[in-house]
């Protein structure tokens, strides 16, 4: 633009020229580009027409005519206009971009709100489903919690308090949840005296965090005397410190009587089985007895007799010594038929073999 400024002075060309640049600007959406632009055309006159006006003629433009002021100043004023129109329709372009990216924006900010809205709602409704089966499993739970026999309760172990247990502690205590849960000492109180020591051994195995099941008997609210069977399960912190012991309490009080009963039963068996051996031996010892006296014992003493006979008649010595063998093999068939029948036969066969009656009648 300032080649065509200088080769064409005072032509129209170059007013097309330079209004063509400063349109060509327009598109870079910059209304300072045409502050140079404007620099540059004003300079350009100003110097001419000073030079005009001063008579400079070593230029060939100099020579020409020179501008009158008042030409000088509608042609500054008409570029400047130009210029003006072209700069602010640049920065109109560039504010309607900046408006059309701020609407974008804020078009993508509503649409992105929108678009989380229905994500919040779908959110919302899958909460609420899950709130509601939620309820559903806690009512269920409670519903099995409450209907079961045995008692299922929760400690918390920092406050030593209850703070959950089922309604079966109404049947096998005696007392109602909110009077267990409302005094933290109840639940030590209704355990029998003699038991209170079982709880030591308790805290020592829960404290390593092991599950423990004792028995121990509890003084019921009308004064009656209950066995329980109470499985712990200790849930630990980081640090490895019991903070919660959750339990189940079954009533066993039927089932120590009937081992009691059974017990009993089975001592009252053992006492009979052993009166009867003790009389069995008894009367074997009597039978023992009777045989030794009454058969054995005679034959024994008619031989001692014969053989004192041998020693005072030496003439019927040799049929009084086998007169006294015979009363002496008598003894000893007597005796092997007692010990015969004293003896198991199972312990004759195994243990007792028939070469040792032979042995024995020789």
């Amino acid at each position: 633009m300032a080649q065509f400024i200088y080769q064409m002075h005072g032509m129209f060309e170059m007013h097309f020229f330079a209004f063509i640049g400063s349109a060509i600007l327009i598109t870079y959406r910059n209304w300072k580009l045409q502050i140079p632009l404007a620099i540059v055309v004003l300079i350009h006159h100003s110097v001419f027409g000073y030079l005009q006006f001063s008579g400079f003629d070593k230029i060939y433009f100099t020579q020409l005519d020179y501008m009158t002021i008042n030409t000088f100043i509608i042609h500054c004023f008409l570029a400047i206009t130009i210029f003006f129109l072209c700069g602010f329709w640049a920065y109109n372009f560039k504010r309607s971009e900046n408006n059309y990216i701020a609407h974008v924006f804020e078009i993508a900010k509503l649409q992105e709100a929108n678009r989380q809205k229905d994500s919040l709602i779908i959110l919302s409704n899958d909460l609420e489903k899950s709130n509601l089966k939620l309820k559903e499993a806690n009512a269920e739970l409670g519903k099995i919690f409450n209907t079961i026999e045995e008692v299922l309760f929760s400690m918390d172990v920092i406050n030593w308090k209850v703070i959950q247990i089922s309604v079966a502690c109404t049947r096998i205590y005696g007392y109602t949840p909110e009077e267990v849960i409302t005094d933290n000492k109840l639940w030590m109180k209704v355990i029998h005296p003699d038991d209170k020591h079982i709880l030591q051994g308790y805290f020592e195995k829960l404290k390593e965090g092991k599950t423990v099941i004792k028995q121990y008997r509890i003084i019921h609210r009308n004064s009656s005397v209950r066995w329980l069977e109470t499985k712990l399960i200790p849930t630990l912190n980081e640090n490895n410190f019991v903070i919660r012991i959750d339990g189940i309490s079954n009533d066993i009080t039927e089932k120590i009587k009937l081992e009691n009963k059974l017990a009993e039963e089975k001592n009252h068996n053992h006492r009979q089985i052993t009166a009867a051996v003790i009389t069995a031996q008894e009367n074997e010892r009597k039978f023992l007895g009777e045989e030794m006296h009454d058969n054995i014992n005679p034959i024994l003493a008619t031989a001692k007799l014969y053989l004192d006979c041998v020693l005072a008649d030496k003439e019927k010595r040799i049929d009084l010594l086998n007169d006294s063998k015979g009363f002496i093999n008598t003894a000893m068939n007597e005796i092997r038929t007692l010990s015969k029948s004293l003896i198991p036969p199972s312990f004759i066969r195994n243990n007792w073999p028939d070469r040792c009656y032979y042995r024995y009648d020789q």
